[in-house]
């Protein structure tokens, strides 16, 4: 399923609900894996760093870290990750890149976090998503 957003740039709140959205569909499909998924890892800096605190910094580092029974995963344009299958957080990612969010065979669920209005009018006009 598609989840989004309607909040823009650098909400705080609106990433905060895309993560525990995230999280929620993780355990309850039973995959327990999340990504977030950005162009890069300086991405994590600010509105994400503000959002999960910590958890942001050990991504960076490592590029996973576990959560209770969810092990989340910080994926790049360059970088993979060990992720199999779950729910991809698209954090203010441009439109090319979302599109081969969408288009990736491990989402169970994808929650987008657009950072402009005109981003989720796009992917709105083309996608059926539920608000978050």
């Amino acid at each position: 399923m598609l989840y989004h957003t309607k909040t823009f740039g650098s909400s705080i709140e609106g990433f905060q609900s895309a993560f525990a959205m995230a999280f929620a569909r993780a355990i309850e499909n039973d995959t327990n894996e999340v990504v977030i998924f950005v162009h890069g890892k300086t991405n994590l800096d600010g509105t994400i760093s503000d959002a999960i605190g910590g958890i942001a910094n050990k991504l960076q580092k490592k590029g996973v870290t576990k959560i209770g029974v969810v092990n989340l995963f910080l994926e790049t344009e360059r970088i993979k990750s060990a992720f199999r299958s779950g729910v991809i957080i698209a954090s203010h990612v441009s439109i090319k890149l979302l599109g081969k969010i969408l288009a990736d065979q491990r989402a169970t669920d994808v929650v987008y976090v657009p950072w402009a209005s005109e981003e989720l009018n796009d992917y709105l006009e083309k996608n059926e998503s539920t608000e978050i």
